[in-house]
């Protein structure tokens, strides 16, 4: 075989079988790489999709053979390589690498941040209620009351469910403003042109949404709510903080700060070093170092 190594990626981890199937042919002369951006039977709407009992049987089969069929692993945090590691015994812990998603340096080079007498604040990507980020907005309903001669706006390019458009509505009025999705180099100016950028996860350990990278690369803060890993990783690269769904007044105060640092003219000072890790060339080095010749 002239190709030594090959490297499936899913979701949908239909793909995974292509692999699978290839291995089988293969054998050792086929290095295969298994790369899950998010987890198969662990996904956290997995129960939303009512699957049969077979179903599920079929997934958690397939599941553990290309966990155990494959050379090397690829996932995105350390709670997805735990889960994947309680699939079955059969496979070590350094089968498993963690390479998180990332940011083109590239998608940068050409954008300059457009000025601006307001404060804007952006959400950019698909939002809905299984979300629950009203904590969020509720927040930044009081800064808003707090600070009215400031113009403050939120927008929100992508998709929005009607219920939570309905809700942020009522809470923000004519300062939220909602934008139909973009193509990929106009979210990119929409991430610098803001001055805070909001990331909403569920929470879990292991999650950090695609968007934290480029929400990253822009240099301006960032609000998570929600502690998955992106806060760690938030915090590792000093670029804001983030909260728990139940931190009410600890948002209020970071939303507080970060207005009173754009009313004094105080940039964030990120750390560039750390940021600079999450390119795709440092990450793709990482997967070259996977491959065999």
């Amino acid at each position: 075989m002239d190709i030594p190594n090959v490297i499936t990626t899913s979701p949908p981890h239909s793909t995974q079988l292509i692999g699978l199937k290839l291995k089988k042919k293969f054998k050792s002369a086929l290095h295969w790489i298994v790369d899950f951006r998010d987890p198969w039977t662990d996904i956290y709407y997995y129960s939303l999709l009512n699957h049969s009992w077979f179903s599920k049987t079929v997934d958690a089969y397939y599941e553990k053979n290309v966990l155990e069929k494959s050379d090397a692993i690829i996932t995105v945090g350390s709670l997805f390589k735990q889960s994947f590691m309680s699939k079955t015994n059969r496979i070590e812990e350094q089968k498993i690498s963690i390479i998180t998603n990332g940011y083109d340096p590239d998608d940068f080079q050409l954008i300059q941040k457009k000025k601006s007498s307001k404060f804007i604040i952006a959400y950019v990507g698909t939002i809905s209620d299984y979300y629950q980020p009203e904590v969020f907005f509720t927040s930044l309903s009081e800064i808003m009351q707090k600070y009215k001669d400031i113009p403050i706006q939120f927008k929100l390019i992508g998709i929005v469910s009607e219920c939570l458009r309905y809700k942020i509505q009522q809470l923000l009025g004519d300062s939220a403003i909602f934008l139909d999705p973009v193509s990929h180099e106009q979210a990119i100016q929409y991430m610098v042109d803001s001055d805070l950028l909001v990331l909403i996860t569920q929470g879990d350990k292991g999650t950090i949404p695609g968007k934290t990278f480029e929400y990253l690369a822009s240099g301006n803060r960032i609000i998570g709510i929600g502690k998955g890993d992106s806060a760690d990783i938030i915090s590792q690269c000093n670029a804001g903080a983030s909260f728990d769904r139940e931190e009410a007044s600890a948002i209020v105060q970071f939303l507080d700060n970060t207005i009173q640092d754009f009313i004094n003219k105080q940039p964030i000072k990120s750390n560039r070093e750390e940021i600079l890790q999450w390119s795709r060339a440092y990450q793709a080095k990482q997967v070259f170092d996977l491959c065999i010749e």
